[in-house]
């Protein structure tokens, strides 16, 4: 959930929410994401009213197809679930991490493709370019 849309929200809403390493201010705004605050109140991120309406998202999920070998890729049906984490529902980001759930399993290591693209994943990561299938 969203920290919400109001001036009475806590800093635990904010830890709740960005899910810091400690549950202080100073680290909310260093793990927190810049694209994930609301442009309304983001500021110069130094006070906790910053982070009102701040929306980390919710996972979406995408039809994709995964393998070892590039060459095989643009053949391979997408049949395999795969999720983002992400605030709105958009188009598939190679830039973005990749998991296999909605409980924050990354996805193995591999190419993976989603609707006509594949990249690779080393399982943290996205290495590599983007390849468009013909």
């Amino acid at each position: 959930m969203a920290v919400p849309d109001t001036t009475t929200f806590t800093l635990q809403n904010v830890v709740d929410e960005v899910n810091p390493t400690t549950d202080d201010l100073v680290d909310c705004f260093s793990d927190a994401v810049s694209s994930n605050f609301d442009p309304a109140y983001s500021g110069s991120k130094d006070n906790l009213l910053n982070f009102r309406n701040y929306n980390s998202g919710q996972y979406w999920l995408y039809n994709s197809a995964t393998g070892t070998v590039a060459a095989n890729m643009c053949g391979l049906p997408l049949n395999v679930n795969l999720y983002q984490y992400r605030p709105l529902l958009a188009a598939f980001n190679f830039n973005e991490p990749i998991y296999t759930d909605t409980s924050g399993t990354l996805a193995s290591a591999g190419f993976w493709k989603v609707s006509v693209i594949y990249k690779y994943w080393n399982g943290t990561a996205w290495t590599g370019s983007d390849v468009l299938c013909p």
